[in-house]
């Protein structure tokens, strides 16, 4: 069985719909390329987890995060398998953690994340990298912010917002 049809039936129970290059918004692709939106409860395309390949590897992308495999590396393909079921399963969501600009909230992390590892934990222990480093800490605590936890399951999303620290 080939990549592909593996990708068909670990989302055969989704509602998905198949991009081709020929559509403009997906030209990039090229002729041999295809990606697969796998369609969200809210019909949302922000919502959607989506499968691309464009002739050479794979990504996924959701909820502002991306993640590429290496087809020519079964352990990238077995990953990357497991990696579509936990999202479409809310075993993982999509996190990111931004901090206040003047003009727009700018991303300082992001990835995707086990849920149980989310469950129950403050946003410096998820984040704990960006926190290790003081000058992103200084950041977040001299202009506040917000981390989002995105799943498939919209259900379970969550936004916590980090208010500015006072400084003396």
């Amino acid at each position: 069985m080939d990549i592909y049809e593996r990708i068909l039936e670990e989302i055969a129970e989704r509602r998905y719909v198949i991009h081709r290059y020929e559509e403009k918004e997906f030209g990039y692709l090229g002729p041999e390329g295809y990606a697969l939106e796998v369609v969200n409860a809210t019909g949302n395309q922000e919502d959607s987890l989506f499968i691309e390949y464009d002739g050479t590897r794979y990504s996924l992308y959701f909820g502002g995060n991306f993640e590429t495999f290496i087809p020519e590396y079964e352990e990238d393909v077995y990953a990357m398998l497991k990696e579509i079921s936990d999202i479409l399963n809310s075993r993982k969501c999509s996190v990111s953690l931004f901090y206040n600009t003047d003009d727009f909230p700018k991303c300082m992390a992001g990835g995707f994340m086990k849920a149980k590892d989310i469950r129950g934990k403050s946003i410096d222990e998820v984040f704990r990298y960006v926190f290790m480093a003081k000058e992103l800490k200084d950041k977040l605590e001299i202009n506040g912010g917000r981390a989002d936890y995105r799943y498939f399951d919209t259900s379970k999303n969550e936004t916590v917002h980090i208010d500015k620290k006072k400084r003396n």
